[in-house]
């Protein structure tokens, strides 16, 4: 039986729903991110 990567993350998200837990909203980013490539 293969189970979706995805059905995991819907698992947690609904035994927490069970258990009465709410997560805060993630923070905002300080700043804008740009990929850089050192050489």
């Amino acid at each position: 039986m293969v189970i979706p990567d995805n059905s995991r993350s819907a698992g947690a998200e609904r035994r927490l729903k069970e258990l009465g837990i709410k997560l805060p909203a993630p923070p905002e980013p300080f700043g804008i991110y740009e990929e850089a490539v050192q050489t």
